[in-house]
């Protein structure tokens, strides 16, 4: 399993942030504290950086 993949059995963090792949077609939702970036006050824009391929 990919660092981008959660199970089902696991619980949805408190403050969630949801990232779309229109290549792989796939939705991951992830605590926004286990990533390099930055999110607007009001929550609504998060700018993370792409640090290329996860393999």
């Amino acid at each position: 399993m990919s660092r981008w993949e959660q199970s089902a059995a696991e619980p949805t963090p408190k403050r969630s942030l949801l990232i779309v792949s229109k290549t792989t077609h796939t939705l991951a939702i992830v605590d926004p504290a286990t990533l390099a970036g930055v999110a607007s006050s009001d929550g609504k824009t998060a700018y993370v950086s792409n640090t290329g391929s996860l393999r």
